[in-house]
């Protein structure tokens, strides 16, 4: 901790970088903003303010990052480098870099010798206990999905058995979705994603609808549980698989769904993430004083 519990590390999140709506991206949330709202020594970077630790949270502002003489961290949490960006240049003008799964961090180990650490989302229970939906009662009915808009091919081939099932599908997104071919008579009820309104959205629902991605899928695979977390802080059950519909439909089974990953969550809160992130930094404090 800094002197006179001054903050020394300064978080800059791709929402701010990149100007986004306040809120609106998940990644600098769980990533940026739930870890300086539960570390004394963090906060959200301020231009022009002193700080002997950034954060770089997929953030990639090259110039800012090679003028910087402290230490360093680049979090990166997707394979950006199916996007252009310059993820190795980045890397090379970091300390080190930590990655929401273990996918990311193995696939980046090949192009750089600077340390890697895996550091998976992890959620603040406090921002979920007061939506935390009761006991489930009678048949389900009403299911959710949830994510960007440009996912929205992996909740559309579960269509077929939603249908079958007589289930009613809400989709909370970024944007209106709309279905075509087979399914262009068949539109979910569609919310507009807002944070913390989500959680009582998806709170008034049965069982969300989280499919498994397919094993082809190049950029699905090295995404994070996060939307798991999600779920299991709110009392809801996820169906990842055709069969997991009729599962659900028990409120019997919803509740021991319920019950089992509540338990599951101990390990998953965002503390865990901050000691983790205190143990990169004493790693690169003790690179830099044997390089000298």
């Amino acid at each position: 901790m800094g002197k006179n519990n001054q903050k020394t590390i300064g978080i800059i999140t791709f929402e701010k970088k990149d100007n986004r709506v306040k809120g609106s991206i998940g990644s600098s949330r769980i990533r940026g903003q739930w870890i300086w709202q539960n570390w004394h020594e963090a906060e959200e970077f301020m231009i022009g303010k002193k700080y002997e630790t950034v954060i770089f949270q997929k953030v990639y502002w090259l110039m800012f990052a090679n003028a910087f003489k402290g230490i360093k961290i680049f979090d990166i949490c997707d394979p950006d480098h199916l996007d252009g960006q310059p993820v190795i240049e980045m890397i090379n003008l970091c300390d080190a870099v930590t990655t929401s799964t273990q996918a990311l961090a193995d696939y980046y180990r090949q192009f750089t010798t600077k340390p890697i650490y895996y550091i998976p989302d992890r959620i603040d229970l406090n921002e979920f206990k007061f939506n935390r939906k009761g006991k489930h009662e009678g048949r389900g009915k009403k299911i959710v999905w949830f994510g960007y808009h440009h996912n929205a091919d992996n909740i559309e081939k579960t269509l077929y058995y939603i249908r079958e099932k007589l289930l009613e599908l809400t989709i909370i997104s970024d944007q209106q979705i709309i279905f075509g071919g087979e399914n262009r008579d068949y539109q979910p009820k569609f919310i507009k994603w807002s944070w913390p309104k989500c959680l009582i959205d998806l709170a008034k629902h049965d069982f969300a609808i989280l499919p498994t991605y397919l094993k082809a899928d190049m950029r699905q695979r090295y995404k994070s549980n996060n939307k798991d977390l999600y779920c299991w802080a709110l009392g809801l059950p996820i169906a990842k698989e055709p069969n997991d519909l009729e599962r659900l439909l028990s409120p019997e089974i919803r509740n021991e769904e319920v019950e089992k990953n509540y338990q599951k969550l101990k390990k998953w809160d965002i503390k865990y993430s901050i000691e983790e992130l205190k143990g990169v930094l004493i790693d690169v404090q003790k690179a830099r004083k044997t390089r000298k």
